[in-house]
C-alpha cells in the first residue's frame, strides 16, 4: 500500500522543448491532435488554438527535435517531391492535344453554322409564303367585297358598270352613308365619310377612266324624289410599280368618285400579259355565260352610246385573277395566285327605278312589199329612250290590221331591244291581194307601251 507521500500529485512543470513542437503540430491540425501525437508519460495533450497567446512558439533558428511518434506522422502527410522543390509542376496540353481540339471545334462549329443556315432559309420562305399569300388573299377580298354591291342605290338612268377593261374596272353602287335614313340600302353607315365620297359623282368632279381618256360623268344623277343619287363612282385597276425593277410588278389601287386613289395591295405579277378581270354575259342557255373578249374590250360607258353601253349592261359576271409574289433578296422568288368568279347580283335590275313613265315611241316606220311576193319588210329606228332617256327599254311590238282603220288587235311580232339603231322584221304570213297596215310601239321594263307608230298608208304584198 502506498503511502500518502506516493499519491500525492505531480508538480506542474512547464512543456519542454518536444512538448512545445508538439504543441504547434496540434495547432497545425486545428485543434484535433491524433492519439499518437500524445508524448509519453505527459498525460492528455493540451490543444493550443492559434488564438490563443499562450500557444507556445519555437524561437526562431533552433531545430528541436520531435518525438518518434510525431516524426512518423510528419513523413507519412510530407508531399513527395524532391528536397529544395516547391512541389510537382503541373503537367499543360500538348499541341497535339490543342489540335484535335480545334478540329474537332472546327467540325462540330461547321455543321451547326449549316443547320442554322438551312433553319434560316426555310423560316425566311416560308414567312415569304404566307406574306405572297395574304397579299393576293387581300386584294381578292378587297374587290369581291365592293363588286358584289355594284348597281345598288342607283339613281334614274345611272349605269351599273361603266368600265370594262382587261386591267381594270369602275362601276357604281352605294358603298357607304353618313345618312341614317339611308342605312338600309347603302353597303355600310360611316357618319364621318364626306358628302364627297358618299354620294353620286357630279360632272364639277368628272374623273378620267382609267387606262383611257374617257371623262365621267357627263350627267347628273338624282333619285326618284328629285335629290342626289347615293351610287358612288368605285374604280379598281393596277398600274405598274416604279419601285421595283420587274416590268411585270403591279399595283392594285382603288378610288372613291374623285378622291386620291389608294393602294390596296403590292406584289401583283401579271406574266405574259394575263389579264386580271374577265367579262361574262348570259348566254344562249339557261346559266349559261358568254365571256366578252378582244377586240370588244375595252368597253366605256358614254352618255348616249348604244352598242357598248348596252353590252356593259349585260354584263353579270366578272372573274378576277390575281397573282402575287415574294422577292427573296436570295432570288427564290416565291408566287401565290387566286381565282374568283364574282357575280353582278343587281345585273339586268339598274333601270327599273325609271320604269315609271312610258317610254318615248320610235319616230317613224317604213313597210316595203317585196319583189319576190309573199312578204313585207317591216323596219323602224331605236326608241329614244333605248339610245338615251331613260334608258328602260326591253322590247319592240309589231301590229298588223286590215285596211287603215279598226282594231290593231294583238302583236304579231316582238323582238328583245339590242342596242341598235334600226330593227327590221320581214312579215311572210301576210295574206296576197289584201292591205294591211302596220304600226310598231316600244315596251319597257314596267311594262309599258308608247303610242303606236303607224306606217304611212297601207300595203299589199306581191302575189
Amino acid at each position: 500500500m502506498l503511502g500518502a507521500s506516493a499519491l500525492s500529485p505531480l508538480p506542474a512543470t512547464p512543456r519542454t522543448a518536444p512538448d512545445a513542437a508538439w504543441a504547434d503540430r496540434a495547432v497545425h491540425l486545428r485543434g484535433r491532435p491524433h492519439p499518437a501525437l500524445t508524448p509519453a508519460g505527459c498525460g492528455a495533450p493540451t490543444v493550443y488554438w492559434p488564438s490563443e497567446p499562450s500557444a507556445p512558439r519555437l524561437a526562431a533558428g533552433r531545430s528541436v527535435p520531435l518525438p518518434a511518434p510525431v516524426a512518423a506522422v510528419e513523413a507519412a502527410t510530407r508531399p513527395a517531391h524532391a528536397p529544395g522543390t516547391a512541389g510537382p509542376a503541373r503537367r499543360a496540353f500538348t499541341l497535339v492535344e490543342i489540335m484535335v481540339a480545334m478540329t474537332m471545334l472546327t467540325i462540330i462549329g461547321a455543321a451547326a453554322l449549316g443547320f442554322f443556315v438551312r433553319q434560316t432559309r426555310a423560316v425566311t420562305a416560308t414567312a415569304g409564303r404566307l406574306d405572297a399569300q395574304q397579299n393576293v388573299s387581300f386584294a381578292l377580298d378587297a374587290i369581291d367585297h365592293d363588286v358584289r354591291v355594284a348597281g345598288v342605290g342607283l339613281g334614274l338612268r345611272q349605269p351599273m358598270v361603266i368600265e370594262a377593261h382587261p386591267y381594270a374596272l369602275t362601276f357604281n353602287a352605294d358603298l357607304v352613308t353618313r345618312d341614317t335614313a339611308s342605312v338600309t340600302a347603302a353597303s355600310y353607315y360611316d357618319p364621318s365619310v364626306p358628302d364627297s365620297l358618299a354620294l353620286a359623282l357630279v360632272p364639277a368632279h368628272r374623273i378620267t377612266l382609267p387606262y383611257s381618256g374617257v371623262g365621267y360623268p357627263d350627267s347628273t344623277y338624282v333619285q326618284t324624289t328629285g335629290l342626289l343619287s347615293n351610287a358612288e363612282t368605285i374604280s379598281f385597276w393596277l398600274t405598274p410599280d416604279s419601285t421595283t425593277a420587274r416590268p411585270d410588278d403591279y399595283l392594285l389601287l382603288r378610288r372613291i368618285n374623285s378622291a386620291a386613289p389608294t393602294v390596296v395591295a403590292r406584289g401583283l405579277i401579271f406574266p405574259g400579259g394575263a389579264p386580271a378581270f374577265r367579262y361574262y354575259i348570259p348566254g344562249p342557255t339557261v346559266n349559261s355565260r358568254v365571256e366578252i373578249t378582244a377586240p370588244t374590250l375595252p368597253l366605256y360607258f358614254r352618255e348616249g352610246a348604244v352598242g357598248s353601253d348596252t353590252m356593259l349592261a349585260k354584263i353579270a359576271e366578272v372573274r378576277v385573277q390575281l397573282e402575287a409574289v415574294y422577292q427573296d433578296p436570295r432570288g427564290n422568288d416565291v408566287y401565290r395566285s387566286v381565282n374568283e368568279y364574282i357575280p353582278l347580283l343587281n345585273a339586268g335590275l339598274l333601270h327599273t327605278a325609271a320604269c315609271g313613265a312610258p317610254p318615248q315611241a320610235p319616230t317613224s316606220l317604213t313597210v316595203t312589199a317585196w319583189p319576190s311576193g309573199d312578204s313585207i319588210g317591216v323596219a323602224w329606228p331605236a326608241s329614244a329612250d333605248e339610245t338615251g332617256g331613260e334608258k328602260d327599254v326591253k322590247s319592240y311590238s309589231v301590229y298588223r290590221r286590215a285596211g287603215s282603220t279598226g282594231s290593231w288587235g294583238t302583236p304579231i311580232y316582238t323582238t328583245p331591244a339590242a342596242g341598235t339603231t334600226t330593227y327590221g322584221w320581214e312579215d311572210r304570213t301576210v295574206p296576197l291581194v289584201q292591205p294591211y297596215q302596220y304600226a310598231v310601239v316600244a315596251r319597257d321594263c314596267t311594262p309599258a307601251l308608247s303610242t303606236l307608230t303607224p306606217a304611212a298608208g297601207t300595203v299589199t304584198a306581191n302575189p
